[in-house]
């Protein structure tokens, strides 16, 4: 005898018939429960576990896992009748056939999800008197959703699997939830249910229940609405037709009789398990009434059912939450380029300078010691690399080679290329913007701050330097506390920026300040930067100064020189060489030139063509057509080498024997 069956004896009249009646209804919803042995887990194996006494479970909503990760899904278990929240999910008392609890959540889909059990009072064996019935079940479960403290505020989509009567319940709490505008948040939050053996049009089962408790004594206001063709059944059925539409829904229905005694018929026929609405998904499975919801093993066929049924439903709502989270970065991506007004990606500005980049060029600066110490955050290097030098001489090329050895190491860096004559690129405020959006995007919290300030109506859209910098950086980036530790900056041509000495000074001094930053800026040498650089604080070791010199870049212009001429199959080594070095003496020590002659030397045709281009290309890069026009060269500024610098450049190509 069943432990029901003992409970149901104690709390009932000892009448034999009324014994046998009573045997026979529990056999209905309750399944016998035989404890097994525990061979598989610990080190006391070969011991018998000890069998939890609440077989049945909680009332209520209990977690019974959590991830890891921060849950994406929330799944809820609901019992049936004569159920329980562990004993509906269990094949035997022992907890390792809980498989909500014991085997979902080692599937590699279930690392994000949560998952709870929802328990009521439907033991119709009590003797107490209960006027409950499906209505206040799920007005139950819909409160218990609303007050948890996991749940409640909460954003995850809800799965719900409810066996029997328990898929009514969930159908009634859906159904509630979207009728009342207090719950409408929780009811766009249901994305599945999942019915297993659902009652939806009532089952003969549980009329012939019902009289069995009249002859009991007994009597269940939940089992009345089970009754085929019941009135609150078909209710439910014209509600919840409604608000389906919002909803995945999968049915399962049972192919096997359930034996209970002298009763051995389907519980629930497969007309009644099924809505028969558009997008359900039906289907059946191998097992009675009480089987379909209780596994021996987590390769049972059915259980494999159902978990393939969960993972498509859990790849759904991944599939889906990717999507709108693209569409969220995609909104926040534009709100925050209008906020900053950042015409365009200041990649373009790299990619047209690392054109002229070639292995092996440039390395000779990320070499120095000076260098090597401003990239170091542990030690005491400089804050601000100010590297300055002639026009032409290759500064931007540098500047983008940084740029690229600090991605490399996966630093996070911001850059700006200032551009005289490029309205967009030529002030201060065009650099603060374009370094706080590229710091946006590359740390979250730096984004949400900045579109905090957005949504406060913080402006930015003025050019006073001084109030620029306390909104958007120390008021705004630089007071986020950053994702990487480790932040750069790379400033190119400070020279070209429009801004006056004062606003220049302004930033020179608050970059020399900012401990959070490595700052590396290029510029020409010029009486107004050379005044702000006199302000700072060199002496500490803040702030250092390179100047760049023709012997620095050499040997890059005779790899970029060989390099671009490798191709030109026409020309043997002997001549390539002799142009070779040709052009490094014409340059005269300019980087930008060099690159310049050599990419019309690409456009010539035969060796004719390619001597007229180095002989009418003038040294004066001001009268070159094609010369951008923010690069304006004085001819004083193309013969910067000297005599013994242009003789060396000469001899850095031999002229083969």
């Amino acid at each position: 005898m069943s432990a029901g069956q003992k409970y149901f004896r104690r709390t009932t009249d000892a009448s034999p018939a009324k014994d046998s009646v009573n045997a026979t209804a529990v056999a209905l919803t309750q399944p016998p429960h035989t404890p097994i042995v525990d061979t598989s887990l610990t080190a006391a194996s070969t011991l018998t576990r000890k069998v939890d006494d609440n077989t049945v479970g909680p009332l209520g909503l209990s977690l019974v896992y959590s991830p890891v990760e921060e849950p994406t899904t929330d799944f809820i278990f609901v019992h049936g009748l004569g159920g329980g929240s562990r004993k509906t999910w269990s094949k035997t008392p022992s907890p390792d056939h809980f498989w909500p609890q014991q085997w979902l959540p080692l599937e590699p889909v279930f690392q994000k999800v949560r998952i709870h059990t929802y328990g009521y009072s439907c033991d119709w064996t009590k003797r107490n008197l209960d006027i409950c019935n499906v209505h206040d079940f799920g007005k139950g479960l819909l409160s218990e959703i609303s007050t948890s403290p996991l749940l409640a505020d909460a954003e995850t989509p809800l799965v719900l699997v409810g066996h029997s009567m328990g898929g009514l319940v969930i159908k009634k709490a859906y159904i509630l939830a979207r009728q009342n505008a207090l719950y409408r948040p929780i009811a766009k939050r249901f994305h599945t249910i999942y019915f297993l053996a659902t009652p939806h049009r009532g089952s003969d089962s549980a009329q012939l229940l019902n009289n069995l408790l009249r002859v009991a004594g007994l009597s269940r206001a939940y089992i009345a609405d089970l009754q085929r063709g019941s009135l609150n059944s078909q209710s439910i059925n014209d509600e919840f037709r409604q608000y389906s539409g919002d909803v995945q829904l999968w049915s399962f229905y049972e192919l096997r009789k359930t034996s209970a005694g002298i009763f051995n018929a389907l519980i629930v026929d497969p007309e009644s398990a099924t809505l028969g609405y558009d997008g359900e998904r039906q289907t059946p499975i191998d097992a009675n009434h009480r089987s379909i919801c209780k596994f021996d093993s987590p390769t049972n066929p059915n259980y494999r059912v159902l978990l393939q049924s969960f993972s498509t439903t859990i790849r759904d709502i991944e599939t889906s939450r990717l999507e709108f989270m693209e569409r969220q970065r995609r909104d926040q991506f534009k709100k925050f380029e209008q906020y900053l007004m950042v015409p365009e990606s200041p990649e373009n500005d790299l990619i047209s300078f690392q054109d002229t980049l070639v292995p092996g060029t440039c390395d000779w600066l990320l070499s120095r010691e000076k260098f090597t110490q401003w990239q170091d955050f542990s030690s005491y290097g400089p804050t601000l690399f100010w590297l300055r030098g002639q026009p032409g001489g290759g500064k931007s090329t540098l500047a983008s080679h940084v740029i690229n050895h600090l991605q490399k190491a996966s630093q996070q860096c911001s850059y700006f290329f200032f551009k005289r004559g490029d309205k967009f690129k030529m002030r201060l405020g065009d650099c603060f913007r374009s370094l706080a959006f590229q710091m946006g995007l590359a740390d979250p919290q730096v984004l949400e701050k900045l579109l905090r300030m957005r949504n406060e109506g913080v402006g930015i859209d003025g050019d006073d330097v001084r109030s620029l910098w306390r909104k958007v950086f120390e008021a705004g980036v630089l007071a986020v506390t950053p994702s990487a530790p480790e932040r750069y900056w790379v400033i190119d041509g400070l020279d070209e920026c429009s801004s006056d000495g004062s606003a220049l000074s302004f930033l020179l001094l608050k970059l020399e300040d900012a401990t959070s930053l490595r700052v590396f800026i290029t510029s020409r040498e010029s009486e107004e930067l050379e005044s702000c650089a006199q302000r700072l604080h060199m002496h500490d070791g803040r702030t250092y100064c390179e100047r760049l010199s023709p012997s620095d870049t050499l040997a890059d212009m005779d790899t970029l020189i060989r390099t671009r001429m490798e191709t030109w199959t026409m020309w043997d080594e002997r001549d390539r060489a002799a142009l070779g070095a040709k052009i490094l003496v014409k340059s005269s020590g300019s980087f930008l030139w060099s690159v310049l002659v050599l990419d019309r030397m690409i456009l010539a045709h035969g060796k004719e063509q390619i001597n007229r281009v180095l002989e009418e290309m003038p040294s004066e890069m001001e009268s070159t057509p094609g010369i951008p026009e923010n690069k304006p060269l004085a001819k004083s500024n193309l013969t910067w080498g000297s005599a013994e610098q242009i003789g060396k450049l000469s001899a850095s190509f031999p002229v083969p024997t």
